[in-house]
């Protein structure tokens, strides 16, 4: 069953972003894919409809002329203000900002890509960069909404204005290691009033941690998730405990987050191995697709890669980064930790380790 109209409280019943999330699949299908039928027939009719969507629902904020969108609600958390009364619904909270830049920036590409609505994309490229964007408050923390209010709930399942770390780009440790160092501060203040109380909630700050490599803190999340959040049968569960209901977002945001553990391909690079945890000091991974329909095998022992191998479905430039402290080696050139290479079609790339 699903809704269209506003439904339940409107701390949780009011949410007009999840329709721009959900299309942003579509976009990483392609990305992983490099499928342009698909792009062209059922991913951009689908990134162009809700972005037409947001571009009417940004409005100039009266001060300082930044698009915010609204009314919404950061999921689902509240904010309390002087007097002491809780609110929930403003304007421009932080994960409707990230989603919208995800979005809008992702449409113009694809329109680019296809060749197609050049006006449209110009819209959407200039609305992005109108966007009010992520900002760090005086406690160092990255803002939940577009003022400083107080959390109602500062230890809340949700941290939902960490979509520009996950599943966003926003936040990446080697470009914006000064947002990302504000990422670190937010999950541990939310960690230290008992977030991560639920499966998805779990998973979800395993790839938090992933993305800021941090292997033995994604790790330790991980076995939390395994332990208090999963049944016997290994379904997830929500909440955790007795009496709790089976959702399946920990589980498939669990198998995501090892995969980032392993290999993260946003922003233009192939990392490997960003977040290995000294849990896991040999092994090996076989068939990850990168960004760009690149597949990926790794094998590593006493925490350090040995070998990696890379396929891709067609010709292809990417710019690959070797575990932290490590290098490699390709052919007879020097070893590096990190370069641009070429990907032929089909034939694959070794990978070897100084």
């Amino acid at each position: 069953m699903g809704h269209t109209a506003l439904d339940g409280l409107t701390q949780w019943g009011l949410w007009p972003d999840g329709l721009a999330w959900l299309s942003l699949h579509f976009w990483e299908h392609y990305l992983h894919s490099g499928d342009r039928t698909f792009l062209e027939t059922r991913a951009y009719p689908v990134l162009k409809a809700c972005a037409q969507f947001s571009l009417d629902y940004l409005v100039p904020h009266p001060a300082t002329g930044k698009l915010v969108a609204g009314p919404a609600t950061s999921p689902e958390n509240g904010y309390r203000l002087a007097d002491g009364t809780a609110g929930f619904i403003s304007m421009g909270p932080t994960m409707s900002q990230s989603i919208a830049f995800a979005l809008l920036t992702a449409t113009a590409l694809a329109a680019r890509i296809l060749s197609k609505d050049a006006p449209f994309a110009q819209a959407t490229e200039a609305a992005a960069g109108r966007l009010d964007r992520l900002r760090v408050g005086e406690d160092g923390r990255i803002m939940e909404w577009s003022e400083p209010f107080e959390e109602v709930e500062p230890g809340h399942r949700h941290i939902s204005h960490l979509f520009g770390l996950f599943p966003g780009t926003e936040i990446d440790r080697l470009d914006t290691p000064d947002l990302a160092e504000a990422a670190r501060k937010t999950l541990a203040a939310r960690l230290s009033h008992g977030g991560g109380q639920t499966g998805w909630s779990a998973a979800w700050l395993v790839m938090f941690r992933a993305r800021l490599g941090e292997g033995d803190a994604a790790n330790e999340m991980l076995e939390k998730l395994f332990r208090e959040a999963t049944a016997p049968n290994y379904f997830d569960t929500h909440p955790m405990g007795d009496g709790a209901v089976f959702q399946i977002d920990g589980n498939l945001g669990a198998t995501a987050a090892m995969a980032e553990m392993l290999m993260q391909s946003h922003n233009g690079r192939l990392c490997l191995l960003p977040a290995l945890p000294a849990a896991w000091p040999t092994g090996k991974v076989r068939g990850l697709r990168a960004r760009g329909a690149i597949d990926v095998d790794i094998f590593w022992r006493d925490g350090r890669a040995v070998a990696a191998y890379l396929r891709s479905v067609r010709d292809t430039q990417c710019r690959i980064v070797a575990p932290p402290g490590q290098r490699f080696v390709i052919g007879s050139q020097a070893p590096v930790s990190s370069c641009e290479v070429r990907l032929s079609g089909g034939r694959p790339l070794t990978l070897k380790f100084a």
